[in-house]
């Protein structure tokens, strides 16, 4: 979406199609993009080396395939850009037989499965994170773009947004993302931080929480009763002024929030998701090497871990700083700039 945005901003008159998959979540990302403009195709992901010999998942492969033919005819596109993902692998597979120039984007700082076997095909594949082995291994072909980001996400003074949100100027700020999926057990372990170590932390830290719909009422009681300085909200559309207010980050190790935080400089404690251990850990060995982080793995999350690596944060006084600009030079800034001039460069419209 933030390409696309991007694109458009820079070339109005260019069309720009989505195809996305069956997830609500996509659905609800491209609710403000002209309908006729989305298209949703079929797609099922393969696992386990089982799954290949099922036949629901060759025919939901075959319906997959038809529907991917069936958009290229009707869009004819001169070029076809991917974002990883078995639901539009079919699309770049199709659209590199057909001759359509194709760009792809790897999020992560490993190429996931449908990219991995997509770069074979596709002419271009766009690096959010700075993979040494695979841009020496074939710079024709790999680019470091960094990760496109939002055009709306814009960066305030923490005086302004403390202000605007309400909370004490003086004060080291959490923020804490735990409303995205899998992140209940963060939201549970903050609960139990809050409960236990709530008195130790009141004079060092305040709290911004986003804790999803389903612990919402139930994080903002313990906060209530704890005496902390704190912002709750079940989701934020608009996370300017809420990574502006922050001094640290809680969160997943997710690509996307984590080049949130490089663009606001803003240093993270890493929990690496453990159904996608593999791309989320590698993401965070980045951040901890560059010294922008440190990881907590899941396992030992607890009240008590949390506490702790606070506290080992929160002195010497200038840590966070010194963290906070190894951040900023994680990825480049004009991540958008960078993928939307290839694409035009691609399409003949620089």
């Amino acid at each position: 979406m933030a390409f696309a945005q991007s694109l458009q901003a820079r070339r109005p008159e260019i069309a720009i199609f989505f195809a996305t998959g069956p997830k609500a979540l996509e659905r609800e990302i491209l609710a403000s993009w002209p309908h006729e403009q989305v298209f949703r195709l079929h797609g099922r992901p393969w696992r386990r080396n089982r799954d290949l010999i099922s036949a629901g998942f060759w025919l939901e492969w075959a319906k997959a395939m038809g529907s991917s033919w069936r958009l290229l005819e009707r869009v004819s596109p001169r070029l076809t850009v991917g974002f990883g993902g078995y639901s539009v692998f079919g699309l770049v597979l199709l659209s590199s037989m057909r001759g359509i120039p194709t760009l792809i984007h790897e999020q992560n700082v490993e190429l996931g499965r449908a990219n991995r076997l997509l770069s074979h095909l596709a002419l271009t594949v766009a690096l959010s994170f700075r993979n040494e082995r695979l841009l020496s291994k074939a710079p024709e072909k790999y680019v470091f773009t960094g990760m496109p980001l939002r055009p709306d996400l814009g960066i305030r003074s923490r005086e302004e947004a403390r202000g605007a949100l309400g909370l004490d100027q003086g004060r080291r700020t959490l923020l804490i993302i735990g409303g995205s999926q899998g992140s209940r057990i963060m939201n549970a372990c903050v609960a139990g931080l809050i409960e236990s170590y709530g008195g130790r932390l009141s004079g060092h830290w305040q709290f911004i929480h986003l804790t999803g719909h389903e612990d919402h009422s139930r994080l903002e009681g313990i906060y209530k009763k704890s005496g902390l300085g704190y912002l709750v909200r079940s989701y934020e559309e608009d996370m300017s002024f809420l990574y502006s207010s922050a001094d640290l980050v809680l969160s997943r190790a997710g690509s996307g929030t984590i080049f949130e935080c490089a663009y606001f400089k803003r240093p993270m404690i890493l929990v690496p998701h453990p159904r996608i251990q593999a791309r989320q850990q590698r993401n965070a060995e980045i951040v901890s090497a560059k010294g922008g982080g440190m990881i907590l793995p899941e396992d030992d999350l607890s009240p008590q871990a949390l506490f702790e690596a606070l506290e080992a944060l929160r002195l010497p006084p200038d840590r966070l700083e010194r963290m906070a600009r190894a951040m900023g030079e994680l990825s480049p800034r004009e991540g958008n700039e960078r993928l939307v001039s290839i694409a035009l460069q691609k399409l003949g419209a620089p």
